[in-house]
Order: structure tokens, then sequence, then C-alpha cells
């Protein structure tokens, strides 16, 4: 069979009311109810990616674990809207907030380049909003090759693997540091490490997940942090560390905490997973 092209899309709704207030009034898509119940919305053209996008990738790239957390309904697929401009995205997610919806990640730019930020439609559909440079050629052009000989579109949002890149990890080690900051390291942790991975502390705990779980979210938060030094080292095919000098500020200790941090990863259902964890304490 040969496929020409994407013929049409739209959510199923068990609750058509709330599934026409979320596209017409939240997202703001004009309809035109051509059959009773049936509301169609002409003039949006059509899609410029189809791409199958494991739910361990989706999670990686809205909550930077590759688990998706209990409680937040699993998306049965995946949509993105392009706007404007990358500002765009995050004008649109004010407005967002502003009707009430539960942002997942704000916007936000990704490894691969694209802004985006994402929530979840009442049909339980990962909406993202987005802009990518690559899309806003001519209409009807097809979008312009990348240096890896993929079309821009086959790199974006679901299109794009979760690759052991420096970028790609330091963005985790970041979420991390800010899951420190707000107390909810021990959750972050747990969520992203391994069955057999450790901890291994400055003060000379070990630490499983089970006991970064139950510790570090009752740790006291840091006020700031910073990253400098960063190296990436590949250890295989699907596996790297990134080493890196971290600085961080608690209110309560009157030294800045300065260690040397080794974060071991390798590829779990295609998403970053952390394997080890090892702090070196240096003078500050």
């Amino acid at each position: 069979m040969r496929i020409a092209f994407i013929a049409g899309f739209g959510p199923v709704g068990a609750d058509p009311e709330a599934t026409l207030g979320f596209w017409a009034d939240v997202i703001g898509i004009a309809f035109e109810e051509i059959a009773p119940g049936y509301h169609h919305a002409p003039g949006i053209e059509g899609a410029r990616a189809f791409a199958l996008w494991p739910l361990s990738q989706a999670a990686q790239a809205t909550f930077g674990t590759v688990r998706w957390p209990d409680g937040v309904p699993v998306p049965q697929a995946w949509i993105e809207i392009e706007v404007d401009s990358r500002q765009a995205v995050a004008e649109a997610t004010e407005e967002l907030r502003d009707k009430g919806q539960d942002i997942l990640i704000g916007a936000h730019e990704e490894p691969w380049g694209q802004t985006t930020a994402r929530l979840l439609s009442p049909e339980g559909l990962l909406v993202g909003i987005s802009y990518f440079d690559s899309l806003h050629g001519a209409r009807g052009e097809d979008p312009s090759p990348q240096a890896d000989g993929l079309p821009a579109a086959a790199t974006i949002g679901a299109g794009a693997p979760p690759a052991l890149t420096m970028d790609g990890l330091l963005d985790v080690e970041r979420r991390g540091w800010d899951a420190l900051c707000r107390s909810d390291g021990g959750s972050f942790y747990g969520r992203i490490m391994t069955s057999d991975a450790v901890m291994v502390l400055v003060n000379g705990m070990i630490l499983d997940a089970k006991a970064v779980v139950e510790t570090l979210n009752a740790s006291p938060p840091w006020e700031s942090y910073s990253i400098d030094d960063v190296r990436l080292v590949p250890t295989g095919e699907a596996s790297a560390a990134l080493v890196y000098r971290a600085t961080a500020v608690r209110a309560a200790q009157e030294e800045p905490f300065v260690a040397l941090m080794t974060s071991h990863y390798r590829l779990v259902d295609g998403a970053p997973a952390l394997t080890l964890y090892q702090q070196t304490a240096i003078a500050p």
C-alpha cells in the first residue's frame, strides 16, 4: 500500500462537550458543525510528521523521566500545533494557564532545537504547542534536509530519540537539580534510576532507588546551583557518563557545596536512565 498523505485526524471524545470546549474555546480552533455533533475545522494544513512515540520517550521529553508519572493519564496519541514563533509558544502557554489548563511542561527548547510546551486534552491526547524553524519555509515545500540527511519533520517531537548527547544529558541533570531546589529530588531520581542503580554521596552514604525516594525529598532545598566544566564520556553504544563540577548554595550553610559529579546513563526503552551517580568533594 502506498500512503499518499494523512487524510484526517481528530480526537474521539467520550464527552463531546468537553472535547469541543477544549479544542475550540481553549486551543482556539474554529469549527463548523457539518453534521450533528461532528465538528470539522476547515483550512488547517496537514501533518508534517507521523511518528510512533514510545511512552518512555514522551515521559522523558515531558517530565525528564523514563516513566510516565502515576496519577497523570497516560496519553494514547500525540499532536503538535505549530505557532508562528518561539515567543508565541511562551505566550500561548500563559494563555492556556489563564484558562485553567494544567501545563505538563512550559515553553522550553528541546535538544533538537524545537520550542514546545505540552498539556493533555480531555480525551488523553498529549498536545504540544510548538515552533520549529525548519517547518516555516514556503507553504507546500518539503522541510529542508538536515545534516544527517533526514527531513526536519523526522527530527521533531516524537521523531527525536533522546540520544545520549551532552546537551540531552545536561538537560536531565538540570531537571534533577531543579527538583532538589523544590525538595522533590527523591521523586525525580527515583523515577529515572534503574532498579539496580545507586547514588554515592560525599558523606559516604550509598543510596539505592528506594532510599533515594525516602531521603532526598526530606532534604533541605538548595537555593541555587551552577554547573561548569562539563564533559561527556561515552561508555558504550547505548551508555555514557556526564562529568561536571557543581556549586550549590543552601540558606543554612555558610560555605557553598562544591563537588565533582559523575552521572552514568544507559538507554532503557530508548530514553536515558540513571545507573550510577557519584559525588567527589573538592575545595570551594
